[in-house]
């Protein structure tokens, strides 16, 4: 609980400090906050009751837990650390220098350019650390991945439910049917791009740090650091995004703005992988999420 606190400090901080970021947070008597934890909170409430009714809940942690339990988990969180760190800076190095040989074509108006950074930092290298290294050097890798894809217990799709739920509040809430109709091709391509990111970050900041997290200081303080430090990863990318972006302003402004709007995003991924360890679920979720908040649009 330490972790809340702290976070909610920081976002209290940012309220003070910030008065533009009270505004954004504030407007419409508090639409912005509304939109982003009512859908979530009320997709969660039923994504636990699910997994409580009709999950098989102990004896998933239990297979989890197994495959784990060989693992050198200090040092692979440790590892994990460093790819998130390196992720931001190589974010913004990459914008820095597309921006000096083309100030046009900087990270942020390429899109794709910051997924190169997710597939290097957050699939990639993990994978070749977590999975590679640990088979060579102690004689067997981690299971956990076909626990997460190779999802045969029917129960583990319940989780469709609250995934299919929240997408459709949120639509609801933001009614996206109101832009005007797009291309195709624009609209499977920023499809595309949106599929890509999610399966980085739900197979790092889920799969990766949040499982190995739950081993060792329980299931919740995990749940609420890896969503924590999922939105500080947007606080700090944000001035390189152009799909996804929040309201230009000052780091403070940002980091409040990732952390209320980010954070339950997070806390709602971490739920629902907690309770179906079902990659597919979340992915599924990130995907909807994004199309419904950030709809393809011409530039």
């Amino acid at each position: 609980m330490l972790i809340s606190a702290v976070a909610l400090l920081v976002v209290a901080l940012t309220l003070v400090v910030d008065p533009g970021l009270r505004q954004d947070v504030m407007f419409h008597g508090g639409f912005a906050l509304l939109v982003s934890w009512g859908p979530l909170t009320v997709a969660g409430v039923l994504c636990g009751f699910l997994a409580v009714r009709y999950g098989q809940r102990r004896e998933l942690d239990a297979r989890v837990r197994i495959a784990l339990t060989a693992q050198p988990l200090h040092g692979q969180l440790l590892w994990l650390a460093f790819c998130l760190v390196a992720c931001v800076v190589f974010v913004g190095i990459l914008d820095w220098i597309l921006e000096g040989l083309a100030p046009e074509a900087s990270a942020g108006s390429l899109a794709p350019m910051s997924l190169v950074a997710r597939l290097l930092f957050f699939l990639a290298l993990p994978a070749i650390a977590i999975d590679r290294l640990t088979t060579l050097f102690l004689g067997a890798g981690t299971a956990l991945s076909d626990i997460a894809m190779k999802v045969t217990d029917r129960w583990r799709w319940l989780g469709l439910a609250p995934v299919l739920l929240a997408i459709a509040l949120m639509s609801l809430m933001l009614t996206p049917w109101q832009y005007p109709r797009q291309p195709v091709v624009l609209v499977l391509g920023v499809a595309v791009l949106y599929l890509i990111a999610a399966v980085c970050e739900e197979t790092f900041f889920r799969g990766m740090l949040q499982s190995r997290l739950e081993l060792l200081w329980g299931r919740w303080t995990a749940i609420i650091t890896a969503s924590l430090l999922f939105a500080l990863f947007y606080a700090f990318v944000q001035p390189y995004l152009l799909l996804i972006p929040l309201p230009d302003g000052p780091l403070t402004h940002d980091l409040g703005l990732a952390l209320l709007t980010y954070t339950p995003v997070g806390l709602l991924c971490g739920y629902l992988w907690s309770c179906y360890r079902n990659i597919w679920l979340n992915i599924l979720l990130r995907t909807g999420l994004l199309l419904v908040a950030y709809p393809p649009m011409e530039w």
